[in-house]
């Protein structure tokens, strides 16, 4: 299939490709001095799982050949009242810092936009931050609530000793209850982004989250020093909501770490009772989404934590 090529101002906008990594990469290491390696990128773009891989464009100055921006999002399936949908998350936004104010972000996105309406795509989520929001905002996409969750778990002294000595033992205490990512089914998560097997494995080649398997839920999770970063919750059929949050109380502090985060979109019904706990920090932040149909009830769609792609 022929690539899609414009001009615009003194810009080459070319259709991206896995092909073209080295050029992304090199104006995403100029960005950013804290760099993830190429592999990553060249496993995030391979989203044929959904049907069809990373959409986006990148462009180039003409009159210098630099890499001067970027703009792509990454297919993935959504269940939509009943039914399966081809969605996209809105991923990496670069420019160069010797190319910004220039309009690139806008046409790469319009460029995008009509790419992905041309494959099928009905909408793109994303999770903005405060310096990308007032953009997306601009270009008329729609804001939901969401909300980041902290909940601190004081330690004793003879806890943070042996933390400190044997930092490894939270983990292994954790590794106790890890299950492989074959025996999970998709029945049960807190997200309304397909949980297939091919999604599992697309996002276990990106992140070293585990499924741990508990007395009430299965949780898939990430540790951190000192934390626990959970992405979504499996909850068994027999159990509550109130029992699962009870034990991921307990959790937090049978493996002896003082930090567990998560989020949640203000649909999911562990949020209310994760709210109810003394002591947790709630911090209300933005999805995004853009709606190509204009037809669906995206305030409705659930997202979490291992919804966003740096999960």
């Amino acid at each position: 299939m022929e690539r899609q090529t414009e001009e615009f101002n003194n810009y080459k906008i070319v259709e991206y490709g896995i092909d073209l990594m080295n050029d992304f990469y090199d104006l995403y290491s100029s960005i950013h001095s804290f760099s993830l390696p190429k592999e990553h990128f060249i496993k995030k773009a391979s989203t044929g799982f959904a049907g069809s891989n990373i959409i986006g464009f990148i462009a180039y100055e003409k009159s210098t050949g630099e890499v001067a921006a970027f703009y792509g999002v990454y297919p993935v399936l959504v269940n939509h009242r009943g039914s399966v949908i081809l969605a996209a998350q809105s991923g990496d936004t670069l420019t160069h810092t010797n190319h910004r104010r220039q309009g690139l972000f806008e046409k790469l996105f319009f460029m995008t936009k009509e790419k992905c309406e041309k494959v099928g795509v009905q909408f793109i989520f994303g999770f903005p931050n405060a310096n990308s929001a007032p953009g997306f905002k601009k270009f008329g996409w729609s804001f939901y609530p969401k909300k980041d969750l902290h909940l601190y778990h004081k330690r004793s002294l003879l806890a943070r000793i042996e933390n400190k000595l044997f930092p490894r033992n939270s983990v292994n205490r954790l590794r106790k209850q890890e299950i492989p990512k074959e025996a999970i089914s998709s029945a049960g998560f807190q997200s309304d982004v397909v949980r297939s097997p091919e999604y599992f494995q697309y996002k276990s080649n990106l992140s070293n989250a585990k499924f741990y398997k508990l007395n009430t839920c299965v949780i898939w999770a990430k540790t951190e020093i000192n934390t626990i970063i959970i992405g979504d919750v499996k909850i068994n059929i027999d159990a509550s909501v109130e029992s699962v949050v009870s034990e991921l109380q307990c959790l937090l502090k049978k493996i002896n770490l003082c930090n567990l985060y998560t989020s949640l979109s203000n649909t999911n019904p562990l949020l209310k009772e994760l709210e109810k706990i003394d002591g947790i920090k709630v911090n209300e932040v933005d999805f995004i989404a853009f709606d190509f149909i204009n037809s669906l009830t995206l305030e409705d769609v659930r997202y979490c934590k291992a919804d966003e792609d740096t999960f």
